[in-house]
């Protein structure tokens, strides 16, 4: 499940979050790419960090993890 973001449990528990700040009246937030941008609008999700900083993010720490997976080669 690590780094899935579409994965069926990830998805539940956004949307059910959604579904608990809608209820409250408070604002849902979430982070999202231009993939998955739709969805989380659809669950409610009204404060979206969207950019460079998460997918850059995401993407050097994937690097990382590369390299040292293959140094424990």
């Amino acid at each position: 499940m690590r780094g899935r973001w579409d994965h069926p449990k990830i998805t539940e528990t956004r949307r059910r979050i959604a579904e608990v700040c809608l209820a409250k009246g408070k604002i849902a937030g979430t982070v999202a790419s231009p993939a998955n941008l739709a969805d989380v609008v659809d669950m409610g999700y009204r404060f979206i960090a969207m950019g460079a900083d998460v997918i850059g993010l995401s993407e050097y720490c994937k690097e990382l993890a590369a390299e040292y997976e293959k140094l424990r080669r």
